[in-house]
């Protein structure tokens, strides 16, 4: 098994996922994590990998990285009815990034009031 290392995706303080206000991400329906409460309003890749996944409301993505492993890292919870409002994409679906790369910003307005919080899962 390779060992993967993640950098945290965003600014802000970090919780249990059994924390997390869905019940999707607290009871692990989607795999284990963790979830952080937004302090700036920007997501980074947390390491080397391809981008498999972008839906159009833009509030997340899915990042393969070189072990294989699937993460997703998810904006908000009740973020994908804002149908991207207030997101902005800084990154294409297939395109390979690195650690640290910017991949979208958002409004801590309106996706704070959607949710609350972000959650990332590898």
């Amino acid at each position: 098994m390779t060992k993967l290392i993640l950098v945290a995706p965003l600014r802000g303080w970090s919780t249990p996922l059994d924390e997390a206000p869905d019940e999707v991400f607290a009871g692990r329906i989607l795999g284990d994590g963790l979830a952080i409460d937004p302090t700036a309003g920007t997501l980074h890749a947390p390491c080397d990998g391809q981008l498999i996944g972008i839906p159009a409301s833009k509030h997340a993505v899915t990042l393969r990285a070189s072990n294989n492993a699937e993460i997703l890292l998810h904006v908000g919870i009740d973020t994908v009815g804002l149908a991207g409002e207030g997101f902005e994409l800084h990154v294409q679906e297939g395109r390979h990034v690195h650690a640290g790369e910017l991949l979208l910003s958002f409004d801590l307005e309106p996706a704070g009031a959607a949710s609350g919080q972000a959650c990332s899962r590898p």
